[in-house]
């Protein structure tokens, strides 16, 4: 039924500031770049960010609901990277059953995890 995910939609508070922060600070791919609706190759997935608007309303309250996890060659590395540049950590890096792991946060509060899977 469901082969893969396609496409991630986020929505920012500003554009050009998440624009910066997934093509400048985490490095991906931007393949399209329009002034309301800009997107991120990230393998067989596209990350598109979109202005979220004042006068939209959403009573869910979705915008947090949501965690984007991101699987890097060696955490630790990475996140020295990241901290220099100034991203805001949630979770330091540590071990879990699964591999390492820690959290960082985007300019509108969206968490992303970056996990090294052990190689056992």
């Amino acid at each position: 039924m469901f082969a893969k995910l396609d496409i991630m939609i986020l929505h920012v508070s500003d554009i050009e500031e998440s624009d910066h922060f997934y093509k400048d600070i985490l490095g991906l791919e931007r393949i399209e770049n329009k002034p309301e609706w800009k997107s991120f190759k990230l393998g067989e997935t596209i990350l598109a960010i979109r202005p979220w608007r004042p006068e939209t309303t959403d009573e869910r309250k979705v915008k947090y609901g949501i965690a984007l996890g991101f699987n890097v060659d060696d955490v630790d590395k990475r996140m020295k990277e990241l901290t220099a540049k100034g991203v805001g950590v949630l979770i330091e890096p540590r071990d879990e059953s699964f591999g390492r792991y820690a959290e960082i946060v985007d300019p509108d509060g969206y968490i992303l995890m970056l996990i090294s899977e052990s190689k056992k």
